[in-house]
């Protein structure tokens, strides 16, 4: 069996506090949760094999134009499988530390990977020159995660477009994953989805799981203003992949009104005294990150440790260009940061509040 590398297998263990997936602290909205029962109920039917009104919530959402095409999957990561496989295999180009399931996903349709490593002296940083020099006309795609995980580093918009220029002077195809990007206030200046039809090259890929606390529905969606490449997608995606639960549910969270304000809010003012926090008990270093997730480094068996008092954090050491000791920790409610918060002092022999 495949080692499992993520956040998140709660499975055979009990767990009280779950901070190593990267989800909304808010949990599924309530609209979602309503249309997913109502879905189950109605489970005898097949779902809607082209997601008409699911699709048609997220062209409204995002304001995209018929010439772009909306593609929904079950979770972001059926997605990534399927450009893979849909781009002709080449030299494929990632940077580390990033997702793993990008290159897991190359290697799987016969793309060989070539790794650009961000330096932690720079605070993992994109450095943007030396990635535009990598690529080529033998690069065939490239895998970009906004604000990125386990970073939680930001690349401008200004350098995004640049990348895609670079991009299509030689025909290299480019995923942009925002799919943390909803969780930042000025998300809507930073992303690329207005850019697909301008870049034909270009993809971008979003997803309901984290935003909107669903992991267990598995729903996620691409936008690409390039048909081809869209028609090249839709063969290599089974027929109903989306359940009808998630669709009813993916659909509902697009109209929750004031919810991602409220989680905006929630994030920006719990992630300012995590940081505090770790650095007073268990981090001697905590990166900079724009995301709902702090990467920092700690002393090694800390997740063990965590684990003994049923919490749960994300060990950063598979990750390519990470070591042991980097964790990466996400940003949950008030009331079980404060849980969190004595059971932190209590490992570095503190009293909490002192």
């Amino acid at each position: 069996m495949k080692d499992y590398v993520h956040g998140g297998d709660r499975y055979g263990r009990e767990i009280e506090l779950d901070y190593s997936i990267n989800i909304n602290p808010l949990g599924m909205p309530e609209e979602s949760r309503q249309a997913a029962i109502k879905a189950i109920l109605l489970s005898d039917c097949y779902p809607d094999p082209y997601c008409r009104e699911l699709i048609q919530g997220i062209r409204d959402f995002e304001g995209t134009t018929d010439q772009t095409e909306v593609l929904t999957g079950n979770g972001a990561a059926e997605l990534i499988y399927a450009l893979c496989r849909a781009v002709p295999a080449g030299r494929a180009l990632l940077t580390a530390p990033s997702f793993q399931e990008y290159e897991n996903a190359l290697e799987a349709a016969d793309h060989s990977c070539e790794l650009l490593y961000l330096k932690e002296e720079n605070d993992f940083i994109l450095p943007l020159q030396e990635l535009l020099l990598k690529i080529t006309e033998e690069t065939s795609l490239v895998f970009l995660c906004n604000p990125g995980n386990p970073t939680g580093t930001v690349t401008g918009k200004a350098e995004l477009v640049r990348l895609a220029e670079r991009c299509e002077e030689t025909k290299t195809f480019l995923c942009v994953d925002e799919c943390f990007l909803p969780f930042l206030p000025g998300e809507p200046a930073l992303s690329m989805k207005g850019e697909t039809v301008r870049f034909p090259h270009l993809a971008v890929l979003r997803a309901f799981t984290k935003v909107y606390g669903m992991p267990g529905l598995r729903l996620g969606y691409l936008m690409t203003g390039n048909r081809e490449l869209a028609g090249r997608l839709k063969e290599k995606l089974p027929p109903w992949n989306v359940s009808l639960p998630a669709q009813l549910a993916g659909a509902a969270a697009l109209k929750a009104e004031g919810y991602l304000e409220k989680t905006r809010e929630l994030i920006r003012g719990e992630k300012e005294k995590l940081v505090s926090l770790l650095l007073e008990t268990v981090a001697d270093r905590v990166y900079p990150g724009s995301a709902n997730f702090l990467l920092f480094h700690g002393r090694e068996g800390l997740k063990e440790a965590l684990l003994d008092r049923k919490i749960m954090i994300r060990d950063c050491s598979n990750f390519k260009g990470l070591s042991r000791g980097y964790y990466r920790i996400c940003i949950r409610t008030q009331e079980e940061n404060e849980r969190l918060k004595e059971i932190l002092y209590s490992l570095a022999g503190k009293e909490a509040g002192k």
